[in-house]
C-alpha cells in the first residue's frame, strides 16, 4: 500500500510540474520527458548549446517565468524544474519563447524543408518583423566525435563542438507564400530566388557589395526585394 501511495503521489506531481498555465494558449507538457545525461559529450571542448546558463524566458502566453536554454544538437528547448530535475518541451508543439533577461530577444518554433526535403521543426530567432516579411536566423553547433590516436598509449582526444554559420530565413506575409524560405549563401543562388526580379537584385547586390554573413545584409536585400514588388 505504501508503494502505491507513492506511485501514486509521484505521478500527481510530474503531471503539476509537467504543465505550464498558458492562458489561451495553454502548452500541454503531459508529454514532456526528463533529460538525461549524455555521456558520449563528457568532456567535450565547446557547447552544444545556444547559452549555457537557463535564462529566465516567458513561453507563450504563460504569465510565469521558466528557466530555458536551447539544445542546438538534440535540437531540444531545455526547461529548469530544479537542481536536479530538466525536462524537454515535446517537439511537437509551436511554442514562442521570449528571453526576459533584457536581450528582448524572442524564439519560435518553425517548420521547414531540410536539404533532402523532409519537413523538419525546430527553433529559430525572430530577427526583424515588418509589414512584408519576417526574418529569422539559425545558429549552426557540429559536433565532432572523439578520434582515436594512432599510438595505443595516448588517450583519445576529446570530442567537441563547433560553432558553424549563421542561416537566415525569411517568411513573407503573403496568402500566397507563408512558408519559411532559407537566403542562400551562394550569389548566383541568392540571385534566382528572387524570380523576375532577378536582374535588379543582382546590380544592387554588386552595387551594395553585399554577402550573407551578417544580419544587416539580409536586411538590405529583402527591405529592397520588398521595396520592388510593391
Amino acid at each position: 500500500m505504501r508503494k502505491l501511495t507513492g506511485l501514486i503521489f509521484f505521478l500527481i506531481s510530474f503531471s503539476v510540474v509537467a504543465q505550464i498555465d498558458s492562458g489561451s494558449n495553454q502548452v500541454d507538457m503531459e508529454l514532456a520527458s526528463f533529460v538525461n545525461p549524455k555521456p558520449e559529450y563528457d568532456n567535450s571542448e565547446g557547447s552544444r548549446y545556444l547559452f549555457e546558463d537557463f535564462t529566465p524566458a516567458k513561453i507563450n502566453d504563460s504569465q510565469k517565468t521558466h528557466l530555458v536554454r536551447f539544445d542546438v544538437i538534440e535540437n531540444t528547448i531545455e526547461i529548469q524544474k530544479s537542481e536536479t530535475k530538466i525536462i524537454s518541451l515535446p517537439k511537437d508543439q509551436e511554442y514562442t519563447i521570449e528571453l526576459l533577461n533584457g536581450s528582448n530577444k524572442i524564439y519560435r518554433t518553425l517548420s521547414y524543408n531540410d536539404k533532402k526535403g523532409d519537413l523538419k521543426i525546430t527553433f529559430f530567432e525572430e530577427i526583424k518583423k515588418t509589414h512584408h516579411y519576417t526574418l529569422y536566423s539559425k545558429e549552426q553547433i557540429f559536433y565532432v566525435p572523439p578520434k582515436e590516436t594512432k599510438v595505443h598509449y595516448e588517450e583519445s582526444k576529446y570530442g567537441k563542438f563547433i560553432e558553424g554559420r549563421t542561416k537566415y530565413y525569411f517568411v513573407e506575409h503573403s496568402p500566397e507564400s507563408s512558408r519559411l524560405i532559407e537566403i542562400p549563401k551562394k550569389k548566383k543562388t541568392l540571385i534566382n530566388l528572387f524570380g523576375k526580379y532577378s536582374s535588379s537584385m543582382a546590380q544592387f547586390i554588386k552595387k551594395e557589395k553585399i554577402k550573407i554573413e551578417e544580419e544587416e545584409d539580409a536586411f538590405k536585400i529583402l527591405d529592397h526585394y520588398f521595396k520592388l514588388k510593391s
